[in-house]
């Protein structure tokens, strides 16, 4: 210590050491690396702050660099309360044995230190924290550095006895995920801001069906499918167990709180674990959910002979009301036959789905009346164009009573942009004349269809444009 820093009070820190650029100055390496660059490298730096705001890493990076450290006890705390920081160093015994054969001498791996990590990913065995003949363990301490050794005081060589991590078992499985995510996370760094993480995160949980169309997390589902993903196993041995009150589940801070970003990097990479697998998938999602896709969209007429063929496109999208799942409603121009389905899509096959048909259109019309002619049963004629009996029944007797009529949709009868512009300056005008005293309800008094389209088709505008809605009154409270 009095070596490198000329100070024997100085304490070392094995996750986040500071005063880099003194111990640079007085060695050679600072000819090979620069200080920024061993601390990316060499340190748990990327670990700690991979989550935090670009002021908070900038702060750190100082505080590594020339600092006491004072300001960097914000960055563990969390791993501190989760017990994650543990007291001694664990080290792969094959690990040991590659380093001693290709450098002649082991070295501590940052990946080993890392809070969670208790595999290593490139062995799959287990880490260990003392020698398993003599039980000799690498305790941390404050004033000198402990180096690894290959061979123990009592002659046991450290890579005698390992564990292997079934692979089999649900457990292993996941210890190594998670030790090869982290490995992927010090690799690389993550370019987002705190908020940009949060909208990967709800953007995810939304094509997966654990969010609401409006942004409310399907709390118990959600902690239902962490725990089935996952284990209870897994989980207790992060200490990360939702076997508590819904309040205390550790992934809401980390959805729900919008001043207060949670610093414990643990439960982030578990969430990134559950919904991308990857760091590099995690990098390339969206932030925009899209429940149905960007492309083209498939013709789902099978009266037509372009049946299949991406013709069709993404006409509206709307939420729900009962199940808060995103529908939109699809149209083809060619053969004017239009349906909806709720999402979101899951899988490529959803694509040749619907869950109701809005139009038919003049060629379907066209082929039924041909196959009726023809002499085909109510129930092929279903079957050959994939619609239940009762339509064709149905659709049967209007086309013989000559009433058989193609249902003109809302956003046809003009542009849907021209309508909801016309929709939304009628609001506006509304709010303007009422002026301090304008309430929902009197908005809705002086336009009740241009509200009540809005409410329909573009409910987040009025939620960001107009007054919110007065709190509703207690009577059982008030009596009291």
């Amino acid at each position: 210590m009095n070596a490198l820093f000329s100070s024997t009070s100085v304490i070392s820190i094995a996750d986040l050491p500071v005063n880099i650029e003194k111990v640079l100055a007085k060695t050679d390496l600072i000819r090979i690396r620069s200080p920024e660059k061993i601390i990316n490298e060499h340190t748990l730096y990327p670990f700690f702050t991979v989550f935090q705001s670009d002021k908070v890493r900038k702060q750190a990076m100082r505080e590594m660099l020339c600092g006491n450290g004072r300001h960097l006890t914000g960055l563990i705390q969390g791993t501190i309360r989760m017990n994650l920081r543990y007291e001694n160093m664990m080290y792969c015994p094959l690990c040991v044995k590659s380093d001693v054969d290709l450098f002649a001498e082991p070295y501590w791996h940052r990946l080993h230190r890392a809070p969670g990590v208790l595999v290593c990913p490139d062995h799959c065995v287990y880490l260990e924290t003392a020698c398993s003949n003599c039980g000799y363990s690498f305790k941390l301490e404050p004033h000198r550095y402990i180096p690894i050794k290959e061979t123990c005081d009592c002659g046991n060589s450290l890579w005698n006895t390992y564990r292997t991590v079934e692979q089999n078992s649900l457990k292993g499985k996941r210890l190594l995920e998670y030790a090869e995510l982290v490995e992927e996370l010090l690799a690389v760094r993550i370019p987002f801001e705190p908020d940009e993480i949060k909208e990967r995160y709800h953007s995810r949980l939304q094509k997966m069906g654990l969010e609401t169309g409006h942004g409310n997390v399907r709390t118990i589902k959600l902690a239902e499918a962490i725990r089935e993903y996952f284990g209870t196993e897994f989980l207790q041995c992060l200490n990360s167990s939702l076997d508590c009150p819904t309040k205390q589940y550790w992934f809401l801070p980390i959805l729900h709180e919008k001043n207060n970003w949670s610093p414990k990097p643990v439960h982030n990479l578990l969430l990134i674990q559950f919904l991308f697998g990857s760091i590099a998938a995690f990098m390339d999602s969206h932030t925009e959910f899209l429940p149905f896709g960007s492309d083209d969209f498939p013709c789902l007429n099978k009266a037509s002979p372009h049946y299949g063929a991406r013709t069709s496109r993404l006409v509206c999208v709307k939420t729900q009301k009962r199940t808060q799942k995103p529908m939109g409603v699809f149209s083809c121009p060619d053969c004017q036959f239009v349906y909806l389905r709720i999402g979101p899509d899951q899988r490529e096959s959803d694509l040749y789905r619907f869950t109701r048909i809005l139009r038919y259109g003049p060629v379907w019309q066209q082929t039924v009346t041909n196959l009726l002619h023809n002499g085909m049963s109510y129930n092929q004629i279903a079957h050959q164009l994939g619609v239940s009996q009762p339509t064709i029944s149905a659709q049967a007797k209007a086309i013989k009573a000559g009433n058989f009529t193609h249902p003109v949709l809302a956003w046809e009868k003009e542009q849907f942009e021209v309508i909801r512009e016309r929709c939304r300056n009628c609001i506006l005008a509304v709010v303007q004349a009422l002026g301090n005293s304008a309430t929902r309800a009197g908005i809705e008094k002086q336009c009740k269809q241009e509200y009540a389209w809005m409410l329909e088709w573009d409910k987040s505008w009025l939620d960001a444009n107009l007054p919110k809605p007065l709190p509703r009154i207690d009577n059982l409270k008030r009596i009291k």
